[in-house]
C-alpha cells in the first residue's frame, strides 16, 4: 500500500467512520423495533417467540455486521480479497435491493459529488478507489451481511432499513469526503455544478435509440406482439401440464425443438431487409436460446428439471429484447435469479411418484407460472421469487447444518454418556464400598438413584450443584441403613426417613421418571425399612408399620390436595412476581381454562429467553407461557400453586409428633 493509500485510509476513519457507525446504529436499532412490533402484533405463542429470538440474534451479529463493513470499506477489500465471504450469497442479497447503485446518475446532485472526489483522488493516486461509489458502497455492506447468520426474512428487514437509514445519506458521506479532501489542499477549486448528467446512462441509450431509431422501435413492437401470441399458446401449454395426472411426463412437452427466429417469420414479425440496429436485436435470441440450449444438455441437471427451465426459454427471450442490461450485467435480476435456479436443481431429486409433496417442484412451479403467465415482462417482480428461492435455500441450509449437527452431538453425546456412566459407577462403587444394603436398597440406589446421578452428569456435570445435591441425599439413604444395634430407638431412624423420603420422591420426579416407576421404588424402599425399624429393640408401644404406611399415605393424599380458591384474593403485580421468582421446576398448578381445569407441572424454566413449560401428568407439553403472561395468569387465579410443599411438612411433623407422643 502507498503513502497516498495510507493516508487517504486514515482520512476515510477520521471524516467518515462516526457519520457512518451513527448511521449504522440507526438502522440496527429501527430493525429492532420493527421486529419487536412485529412480535406484540403475533397471535401465535409460536411465531411470537420467532420474533423475539430474530430480534436477539440481530443484537447479537450488529457488531459484527458492522465491524465487517468498516474493514471492507478502509481496506477496500473485493470479493476475492474477502477471507470467508460468500460471494454468491451477496449477490442474491443484491437482487432483493429496490434501490439501483448502477443507476447513481439519475441524482444529479450525487453525480456532480461523486465526480469531484473522483477528480480529486485521481490527484492522489491510480490506485485508490472511491470506497463510496454506489455499487461499490453497497457491495461492502452486502458482503458484510451475507458473513453473518440470520434468517433471510431479518435480513430483507435489514436491506429495508439499510436503504432508508444509510444508502439515502450517501449524498451526506460523499459531501464530509470533499470537505475532508478540500482541508488538505487537494483541488480546493473544484466544484461541479448539478444538472450536467439528467439521466442514467441506459435512460440515455434508450433515449437516443427512440430518437435515431423510430423504424427500430416499430419492428420491436411488431415482435413484441408475435411473442406474446407464442407466450398465450405456453400458458394453455402450461394448463395441460399440471391437469395431466402424470406430470413428470407431460413437462416433457416443453423439451420439444424449438426455433423463436423461424415462430418469428410464421407471424411476420421479421423484417426482410433488417438494419443494423434490428439485425443487433435479432442477434439476441439465438444468444439466449443457446443458454437454455446448453442447460438441457447438462448432465447434472434432472431431466424434469430441464424441462421446466425450457419452458423459461421464450420469457427470458422477451426480457433480453426488452432490455439491452440483460447480457451486459452481471447482477441482472433476470440472471441471479436463473442462476439460483440452476444452482437448486443440480442438487434435486425430484420424487416423481409424489410431486404434490416436493417443495422445490412447487418453488419451481411457482416461479415458471410467474413468468409464463405475466403480460407484462418490464413490470416483472424478481424480487419476490428471489426472496422465497432464498429462504428456501436458507431452510435447506438450515436442515443440513442441524444434520450435520446432530451427527457430531451423537458422536460427541456418546464419548459423555460413557464418561458419565463411569462417573456414576464409580461413585456408587466407592459409596457402598464394605456396605450391607437390603437387596431392595441396594437395587434403589443402583438403578433409580443412580439414575438421577447419569441425568446430572449428562446435563451439568460432576462438579454441579446438582450432582453434589444428588450426592449428599444418597449419603443420607445408605446412612439410614446401618445396623439395627445402632440405633438407640426406632424414633432415631423413623424421624430421619420424612425429609429423606421427600428428597428422593423430588430427585425421581426431576428427571421425569415415570409416576408409577417412581412408586414401586418407594413400595420397595419402604418395606426395607420398615424390615430395619422393627428389628430394632424396645418396647413395641408403637408400630412402625403402621406409622408408615400412614405417612406415605398422607403424602401421597397431601400431594393431590389443591389450595382453596374461594378465599385467595387477587394477587397484585409485585406478588404475583415474587410468587413466580420463588417457585423452582416441578411445581403443580392448577389451569382453569375453558374447557375445565386441568392439574399440570412446570417442567422447565428457560432462563435465557424467560420462558416456563407446563407439562400435564402424562408428560405432554401443555403450554408455553413468558413470564409476563405467566404473572398475569397468576394474578387472575388462571393459574393456581398446588400448596403440597407446606402441607406435606405439616404432615410429617404430625407423624413424628404421634411417634414421640407414644413412644
Amino acid at each position: 500500500m502507498t503513502q497516498s493509500s495510507i493516508n487517504f485510509s486514515a482520512l476515510l476513519e477520521k471524516q467518515l467512520m462516526p457519520s457512518l457507525h451513527h448511521a449504522y446504529n440507526s438502522l440496527f436499532a429501527a430493525a429492532d423495533q420493527a421486529i419487536l412490533t412485529l412480535a406484540a402484533k403475533a397471535s401465535v405463542n409460536k411465531e411470537q417467540n420467532r420474533y423475539y429470538e430474530a430480534a436477539q440474534n440481530l443484537r447479537i451479529v450488529r457488531f459484527e455486521v458492522i465491524a465487517h463493513f468498516s474493514a471492507f470499506f478502509l481496506e477496500g477489500l473485493t470479493p476475492t480479497t474477502a477471507p470467508n465471504v460468500d460471494h454468491s450469497h451477496a449477490q442474491s442479497l443484491y437482487a432483493l435491493l429496490s434501490i439501483k447503485p448502477s443507476e447513481y446518475q439519475a441524482d444529479t446532485a450525487l453525480a456532480a459529488a461523486l465526480l469531484d472526489v473522483n477528480k480529486r483522488l485521481n490527484t492522489l493516486g491510480a490506485d485508490i478507489v472511491n470506497p463510496l461509489m454506489p455499487e461499490e458502497f453497497v457491495h461492502y455492506f452486502l458482503q458484510a451481511l451475507a458473513w453473518v447468520e440470520l434468517d433471510v426474512h431479518t435480513k430483507m428487514l435489514v436491506l429495508r432499513m439499510f436503504e432508508r437509514h444509510v444508502y439515502s445519506r450517501l449524498i451526506n458521506f460523499v459531501a464530509k469526503l470533499n470537505d475532508g479532501l478540500v482541508e488538505q489542499g487537494v483541488l480546493p477549486a473544484l466544484h461541479t455544478q448539478p444538472g450536467s448528467l439528467s439521466y442514467s446512462v441506459n435512460a440515455l441509450v434508450d433515449k437516443t435509440l427512440s430518437e435515431t431509431n423510430g423504424h427500430l422501435l416499430h419492428h420491436h413492437r411488431k415482435m413484441n406482439n408475435a411473442l406474446d401470441e407464442l407466450q398465450a399458446d405456453d400458458v394453455e401449454k402450461l394448463w395441460d401440464v399440471l391437469d395431466d395426472n402424470n406430470k413428470a411426463d407431460a413437462w416433457q412437452s416443453f423439451m420439444l425443438p424449438r426455433n423463436i427466429l423461424d415462430d418469428l417469420k410464421e407471424h411476420d414479425a421479421y423484417p426482410d431487409n433488417p438494419s443494423a440496429e434490428e439485425q443487433m436485436l435479432l442477434d439476441k435470441i439465438p444468444l439466449v436460446a443457446e443458454i437454455f440450449h446448453q442447460l438441457t444438455n447438462s448432465s447434472t441437471l434432472p431431466s424434469l428439471s430441464k424441462a421446466m427451465l425450457k419452458a423459461l426459454l421464450l420469457p427470458y427471450t422477451r426480457i433480453a429484447l426488452l432490455d439491452e442490461s440483460f447480457f451486459r450485467n452481471e447482477s441482472h435480476a433476470a440472471r441471479l435469479l436463473l442462476r439460483e435456479i440452476v444452482e437448486l436443481c443440480e442438487a434435486w431429486e425430484p420424487k416423481l411418484v409424489s410431486l404434490e409433496q416436493d417443495n422445490l417442484y412447487r418453488l419451481l412451479l411457482n416461479i415458471v407460472q410467474a413468468f409464463v403467465e405475466v403480460e407484462r415482462l418490464d413490470k416483472f417482480d424478481y424480487q419476490t421469487l428471489q426472496f422465497e428461492l432464498l429462504a428456501y435455500r436458507e431452510a435447506q441450509r438450515q436442515k443440513q447444518a442441524q444434520s450435520s449437527q446432530r451427527y457430531v452431538d451423537s458422536a460427541y453425546g456418546a464419548q459423555i454418556a460413557e464418561r458419565a456412566r463411569d462417573d456414576v459407577g464409580k461413585l456408587i462403587a466407592d459409596k457402598l464400598n464394605h456396605q450391607r444394603l437390603p437387596y431392595s436398597a441396594y437395587k434403589f440406589v443402583q438403578e433409580a438413584w443412580g439414575h438421577v446421578l447419569y441425568v446430572h452428569a449428562m446435563n451439568t456435570g460432576v462438579n454441579s450443584e446438582p450432582w453434589r445435591d444428588a450426592e449428599a441425599t444418597l449419603d443420607a439413604l445408605i446412612a439410614t441403613f446401618k445396623p439395627a444395634h445402632a440405633y438407640e430407638n426406632r424414633a432415631q431412624l423413623l424421624i430421619l426417613l420424612p425429609s429423606l423420603l421427600r428428597e428422593l420422591r423430588d430427585g425421581l420426579s426431576a428427571i421425569d421418571m415415570n409416576k408409577l416407576l417412581i412408586n414401586q421404588w418407594f413400595d420397595e424402599l419402604e418395606s426395607a425399612h420398615k424390615t430395619l425399624a422393627m428389628s430394632i429393640g424396645g418396647v413395641l408401644n408403637d408400630n412402625p408399620l403402621e406409622l408408615l404406611e400412614m405417612a406415605s399415605a398422607k403424602m401421597y393424599e397431601e400431594e393431590e390436595r389443591v389450595a382453596p380458591d374461594n378465599e385467595t384474593p387477587i394477587l397484585d403485580n409485585d406478588k404475583a412476581e415474587a410468587i413466580l421468582d420463588n417457585i423452582s421446576q416441578g411445581v403443580w398448578f392448577n389451569w382453569h381454562r375453558p374447557e375445565g381445569q386441568i392439574r399440570c407441572q412446570l417442567a422447565a424454566i428457560i432462563k435465557h429467553a424467560d420462558k416456563y413449560i407446563l407439562v400435564e401428568r402424562s408428560g405432554q407439553k401443555l403450554g408455553e407461557l413468558l413470564k409476563r403472561e405467566l404473572v398475569i395468569k397468576l394474578q387472575t387465579q388462571e393459574l393456581e400453586i398446588v400448596q403440597t410443599g407446606v402441607v406435606f411438612d405439616k404432615t410429617l411433623a404430625s407423624v413424628i409428633d404421634d411417634i414421640r407422643t407414644t413412644r
